[in-house]
């Protein structure tokens, strides 16, 4: 690839651009980048399988100006204003999700502290009120969710007080081992046999569900 013709630098982030334990963008890193957008006419974005929320942190510190490619591709947008590009799960779909988790895995014995799920609408992230370790670990990954929008129901809930917020442009999984990543997706994709739904393994102990004709490649 002639170098000349390079004018936009797409920016993974999760053991890319930051790694366990601290998620912070390495000093050389993060020098590199800043001395390619100073030297030359090449911008840098990021493009991510995160929701937008819990990515301004790295957008600021390393000066983005672009859209970015959020959820997996699900939402193209440059931080502080409307997205260009949204593809949300229909809704008939996400409620699908909501009723075979809470009604079928829950019920099952499969409790808050084994698996958690967070539905991640246009403006912030939707969940249950709880302690759940797991729900912690998660938002200590992803601190800027605290800051740009994280909505609390109410223990007792129903789909719609999830839908309010808008439709899921994805629905995140949380659970405490790999092993119950691999049944969850594995029982839930039985159960709603949706083909409108892919399903990801993330970090190898979440998963996610977006549409399925959603990538990163595409947007």
């Amino acid at each position: 690839i002639d170098p000349r013709y390079i004018r936009l630098l797409l920016l993974d982030v999760d053991e890319t651009l930051v790694k366990a334990p601290d998620f912070s963008i390495p000093d050389l890193t993060r020098g590199i980048i800043d001395r390619v957008q100073e030297e030359t006419d090449v911008k840098a974005t990021l493009m991510t399988g995160r929701h937008i929320g819990s990515i301004g942190r790295y957008v600021t510190v390393l000066g983005v100006t672009t859209p970015v490619i959020a959820s997996h591709g699900a939402r193209v947008q440059q931080v502080g204003r409307e997205p260009l590009y949204f593809e949300p799960i229909s809704d008939a779909s996400a409620s699908n999700v909501y009723s075979k988790f809470f009604n079928n895995l829950r019920s099952q014995g499969l409790s808050e502290n084994h698996a958690f799920l967070i539905y991640f609408a246009k403006n912030g992230a939707i969940h249950e009120e709880s302690t759940s370790p797991i729900l912690q670990e998660y938002l200590a990954r992803n601190g800027d969710l605290l800051e740009q929008g994280r909505f609390v129901i109410p223990t007792v809930h129903t789909y719609e007080n999830f839908r309010k917020n808008g439709p899921p442009e994805k629905i995140l999984i949380a659970t405490d081992s790999p092993a119950t990543a691999s049944a969850v997706k594995t029982d839930l994709s039985a159960m709603l046999n949706d083909p409108a739904l892919q399903y990801l393994t993330v970090n190898g102990t979440q998963v996610e569900l977006l549409r399925h004709d959603v990538s990163k490649g595409i947007a």
